[in-house]
């Protein structure tokens, strides 16, 4: 099946990731608080990275995002409970975020606009699997569709999450002082 096929397959899917995710972020923006615990998480575990180079900045934020869109689509298969959950939780993360730093916010702009194409997409096909297994024939179903989902991962979510970690890392190292 061509990349243009499966992208049209999965697109319902991929604009229930988005609306998830901006359900998120208007959770997150209106009740900052929620996004607590995963922020403390998530300075824990960038903290190693204040005095990393910009190529180990680089390939940590692309690992860390490849690793997280390959389980998106991975978990999909069971009832794509794990791709819509996280398509929330990152919308809260990122809703708190804005709300928090309102002034700085524009910061997440550059390397969104390569990253959240790919996770959204990630996500989208992770929901696209989860509903092959409501389906009859699922198992013939969810063989084609987990072909079509990492043909994608491969070609397009993870060229894109390159570019996203780049320029994300340029960010990073020009914005230390």
């Amino acid at each position: 099946m061509p990349l243009k096929d499966i992208l049209y397959a999965a697109r319902r899917f991929v604009g229930m990731a988005v609306v998830l995710f901006l359900l998120g972020a208007i959770l997150g923006g209106v009740v900052p608080s929620l996004a607590d615990p995963m922020l403390e998480a998530l300075r824990d575990y960038v903290m190693p990275l204040e005095e990393a180079g910009f190529a180990e900045i680089a390939f940590f934020i692309f690992w860390k995002n490849a690793v997280a869109a390959l389980i998106a689509i991975g978990l999909g298969p069971l009832g794509g409970i794990f791709p819509g959950w996280s398509a929330l939780v990152n919308g809260v993360v990122v809703g708190a975020v804005i709300a928090a730093e309102a002034g700085r916010s524009w910061l997440l702009v550059p390397h969104g606009i390569f990253e959240l194409p790919a996770i959204f997409l990630a996500w989208g096909l992770g929901l696209w699997l989860g509903e092959a297994i409501f389906n009859h024939e699922r198992w013939r179903l969810l063989r084609v569709r987990l072909g079509a989902a990492f043909r994608v991962y491969a070609a397009i979510v993870l060229p894109l999450l390159v570019l996203a970690a780049v320029v994300e890392a340029l960010l990073i190292n020009h914005l230390q002082p």
